[in-house]
């Protein structure tokens, strides 16, 4: 096992009196899946951010499904393509802190080959937030970030 496939696997679990997994994405993909067929140009996908507020160790609650598309950036299909790791803002700061969620390589790999992926933003005051990202639901280009 390579170390950053340990560190990714590593990263999927928190412990509380035991292991136990840790929901952040659905299975992930290698970073080899990068190079396979381009993107469709014309998409770019929806992000959207659950409400609930989450501490430093905590996954979301999935009985707890509200929360909002409003002012969330969408992932270009050049982002996408380009494979590479970035940070995106989240919709709502606390004063001058602002969440943000970062997408790694193995992220776009995940949502070229078409699989939704759950990520968490950054700690802000204490708390963060779960975010879903689906290929399957499209965004106007006007509000890529």
């Amino acid at each position: 096992m390579k170390r950053r496939e340990f560190l990714q696997t590593a990263a999927g679990f928190v412990i509380v009196g035991g292991l136990v997994p840790f929901i952040s994405t659905t299975a992930r993909a290698s970073e080899d899946e990068c190079d396979s067929e381009p993107v469709d140009e014309a998409g770019a996908i929806k992000s959207f951010a659950f409400y609930q507020g989450l501490g430093v160790n905590e996954a979301r609650d999935p009985r707890r499904t509200d929360g909002t598309y409003y002012k969330m950036p969408c992932i270009s299909s050049a982002d996408i393509e380009a494979c590479t790791e970035k940070s995106y803002t989240f919709w709502h700061g606390h004063d001058k802190d602002i969440h943000q969620f970062t997408l790694t390589p193995a992220n776009f790999a995940q949502l070229k080959a078409g699989q939704k992926i759950e990520i968490y933003t950054s700690i802000v005051q204490g708390h963060r937030h779960a975010l879903r990202i689906d290929p399957a639901e499209a965004c106007q280009l006007d509000f890529v970030e």
